[in-house]
């Protein structure tokens, strides 16, 4: 999904930011991407910024933003997350479908493979403008809690006393 800062009569233009799809009515995204602009929409659907049409893609409102309590702005590497609320359920397809997040108790480990997709920076002076992808091998819980503890001693667990949002199955 694309997050957007402006409208005109075509949709939504204005790119800002990814977001990934975790349930019919909820987002999962970085908090630095909802608290520098006011965001105005979510466009799902669609690999390509510059296509502009409208075959195959949705367009939502933002309804309501939950920012991790501890993030600040100034520190922007810890605890960047945050959940968008669409003003109606998102209806499925074959290209808007959510991904699937491992339950809060579940022990994950370096057999697990995730994908990473955004339209972020390819080089020092350009962002994708067609949707970029790559298959990652996951890090069990007690190495990447190591790892991070190594960058950002005590901040390593990025939901520790977050609320989550009414109808929102972590």
């Amino acid at each position: 999904a694309s997050l957007h800062t402006s409208a005109t009569n075509l949709g939504f233009q204005t790119f800002k930011c990814g977001a990934v799809l975790i349930s019919n009515r909820y987002l999962l995204t970085a908090a630095h991407c909802v608290t520098r602009e006011r965001l105005i929409g979510i466009s799902m659907g669609r690999e390509d910024l510059n296509d502009h049409t409208n075959i195959g893609r949705s367009t939502y409102r933002i309804k309501k933003i939950y920012v991790h309590p501890d993030y600040e702005p100034a520190r922007d590497e810890f605890h960047d997350i945050a959940i968008l609320q669409t003003d109606r359920k998102v209806e499925y397809s074959q290209k808007i479908w959510p991904y699937c997040l491992p339950a809060s108790n579940q022990q994950l480990s370096d057999r697990f493979s995730v994908q990473l997709a955004g339209w972020g920076q390819v080089n020092s002076s350009s962002r994708a403008s067609v949707l970029q992808s790559a298959d990652l091998k996951m890090v069990d819980n007690s190495r990447c809690e190591w790892l991070w503890s190594q960058h950002a001693p005590g901040h390593y667990n990025l939901l520790k006393g977050y609320s989550y949002p009414q109808g929102f199955t972590r």
